[in-house]
């Protein structure tokens, strides 16, 4: 079932991600979005992370469907307390959300 916003609204979504505590500085990045949508807030805590979709309502009109791709990275965590951080580190692709189907409606009235 598509995510149905108003028009010139905004989303919020909760995804469940386990993995989110063996990593540190992760990111979430919209992957090739239309134009007026943006990924404006994440969230996150050890298992879950909030994302808040912004939609322009100059851009996107009513009636606009499509899908939300999200692309996820973090950077390893140490594995222990007391295990040495790594000088180095390296930012891993942790793969894509599940694709989030989305229709633009009519603004809510008062």
């Amino acid at each position: 079932m598509p995510l149905k916003v108003p028009t010139g609204g905004s989303a919020k979504v909760q995804v469940e991600m386990l993995s989110l505590r063996f990593f540190e500085n992760v990111r979430f990045e919209l992957t090739d979005p239309m134009d007026g949508i943006a990924l404006q807030d994440v969230s996150m805590n050890a298992q879950t992370a909030d994302l808040v979709f912004q939609f322009n309502a100059e851009k996107v009109k009513s009636g606009t469907k499509g899908n939300l791709i999200v692309g996820v990275s973090g950077e390893r965590a140490a594995l222990a307390a007391d295990q040495p951080r790594p000088t180095m580190r390296r930012r891993i692709s942790l793969g894509s959300l599940q694709a989030m189907p989305f229709e633009i409606t009519e603004p809510n009235l008062p």
